[in-house]
């Protein structure tokens, strides 16, 4: 039972971590969108 719950808390913190570097390179791309549209004009 405990290394079940350690286990799913190491399966949360992976999870929230991919959803972070996620949205990370999500943002990264909109602000390089941005500063291209930005740049061209």
């Amino acid at each position: 039972m405990h290394s079940n719950d350690a286990a799913s808390a190491t399966k949360y913190l992976t999870a929230r971590r991919v959803a972070c570097i996620g949205a990370l390179k999500l943002y990264g791309l909109v602000l390089a969108a941005l500063l291209c549209d930005w740049m061209s004009k």
